[in-house]
């Protein structure tokens, strides 16, 4: 019994092992780029434009953005960490960017609710991101929290302790509204594609591509509507209707953190 016990923990270690490369190992990827390998950054920019799908995006984020660029190749640019949190791509990637497409995705914040990062404080560098793009004349879009499967045994073996993602996920949305972003709810696609088999993790290649489907959807919508004349009366008529949804959600973690902060 001894025996079995110690092989079936054998088993165990070793697949956590496996397990720990294919999460944060580098992605392959293929066509026009440039790594920069003491930073472990992958920068993608194509500056004729013509092989890209959505030529005025630009993708910035973490690991998750990594594989959904790699799912997507060459339909956009991006910038792109494995591993980074809100702070450190605001310290270190958003500096990188040098160009000015008129929307940037935001796909962020994973690791920060992994990592334990102070709400507070995730609040205010993505609001710093945010502002940085802005101030650029940049659309922003942000897109609901991906919350990493801990229903199976070995993702909640490696991630034992409880998060408080839901909490995460009402900031991101508080931000889309207090800065008057585009936003994209990605419930429904978790829900529907899930994650990538070999990790739990990260999203998998169908809920890549369909985002970014309905990144491009969001894009052109917004473009059309830009040739109203009272467009940004319009987009914020718009923009509370559409996140009215999750009122509760923004008003439960805006008097669980912030509201004391005011007083």
């Amino acid at each position: 019994m001894i025996k079995i016990l110690k092989k079936i923990i054998i088993l165990i270690l070793a697949y956590i092992l496996v397990l720990s490369n294919v999460c944060y190992a580098e992605v392959n990827y293929t066509g026009d780029f440039r790594s920069l390998s003491d930073l472990n950054v992958t920068i993608f920019m194509d500056q004729n434009y013509r092989d890209l799908k959505v030529k005025d995006l630009v993708v910035i984020g973490d690991s998750y953005a990594v594989f959904f660029s790699y799912h997507n190749n060459k339909a956009f640019n991006y910038v792109v960490h494995p591993g980074y949190k809100v702070k450190q791509i605001y310290d270190e990637l958003v500096p990188m960017y040098k160009g000015q497409h008129k929307y940037v995705f935001l796909f962020i914040g994973a690791n920060d609710f992994m990592q334990k990062t102070d709400i507070h404080d995730f609040k205010k560098d993505l609001e710093l991101i945010v502002d940085t793009f802005k101030d650029k004349g940049m659309q922003v879009i942000l897109s609901s929290y991906l919350k990493p499967n801990y229903n199976t045994f070995i993702s909640y073996f490696l991630h034992f302790y409880t998060v408080p993602c839901e909490d995460f996920d009402a900031v991101v949305k508080k931000v889309a509204v207090d800065k008057k972003l585009l936003f994209i709810d990605t419930s429904d696609l978790l829900t529907t594609y899930g994650f990538q088999p070999n990790d739990f993790i990260h999203p998998s290649e169908g809920f890549c591509k369909e985002l970014l489907k309905r990144v491009t959807k969001v894009i052109k919508e917004d473009e059309d509507a830009k040739l109203s004349p009272s467009y940004e009366k319009d987009f914020y008529v718009k923009m509370i209707k559409d996140m009215s949804k999750y009122n509760d959600e923004i008003n439960r973690v805006s008097e669980k953190y912030f509201n004391k902060d005011q007083e």
